[in-house]
């Protein structure tokens, strides 16, 4: 199963007002559960 949300307007972690704080605002989190679980911040996937 999968689900979504959206953290970009509620927590932010660059400023809206600017076009690259848009762009670092838009992110993707993911987190894979099963028998263990792996957590993978931005820039850290291979």
């Amino acid at each position: 199963r999968l689900t979504t949300q959206g953290f970009a307007w509620d927590q932010p972690i660059a400023d809206n007002k600017t076009k690259e704080g848009r762009a670092m605002n838009r992110r993707v989190f993911a987190a894979i559960s099963g028998s263990r679980t792996v957590l993978v911040q931005p820039g850290q996937a291979r």
